[in-house]
């Protein structure tokens, strides 16, 4: 009979230490980061960011989850977090290919996507412009032709 016990209170002694271990906090990043890859699947990223954001937070030397949380901030346009995520999972894993990858491809995003933006807004400055003024002729016009 006491052997019985010294194994319940082994395995009891066991549990305690595997639930207050660094293992139990690992578990959580890892399903908060697989939570973050299905939403990511779904095309949900803001729902994808907040469970990656979770995941760093509790593995934050983990370089696969800040690439991925990169990711979500790409697909957010959220350029400058996500370049901040992957140079810091490129500090974590020197030679991580993917995240040096994704860090030029939203550098080179950033540089598109600027001068293209500025563009649409000039284009459309200058067609409500021209349609003000036909707007204009036209009123002044039908003005006209009422009077006469």
């Amino acid at each position: 009979m006491w052997i019985f016990k010294v194994f319940m209170l082994c395995g009891i002694s066991i549990a305690i230490v595997l639930s207050i271990s660094p293992f139990s906090f690992a578990q959580s990043a890892g399903m908060y980061y697989s939570l973050g890859q299905k939403y990511m699947e779904d095309g949900n990223f803001d729902m994808a960011s907040l469970s990656l954001k979770k995941a760093v937070e509790l593995s934050p030397d983990w370089a696969e989850a800040h690439n991925a949380l990169g990711m979500a901030y790409f697909q957010l346009f959220k350029f400058d977090n996500a370049i901040a995520q992957f140079d810091k999972a490129i500090e974590l894993k020197p030679y991580y290919t993917e995240a040096k990858i994704n860090r030029n491809r939203t550098k080179n995003a950033v540089e598109r996507y600027t001068p293209v933006k500025t563009a649409k807004i000039k284009l459309w400055s200058k067609i409500a412009i021209v349609i003000s003024a036909i707007a204009v002729i036209v009123v002044t016009s039908i003005l006209i032709a009422k009077r006469m």
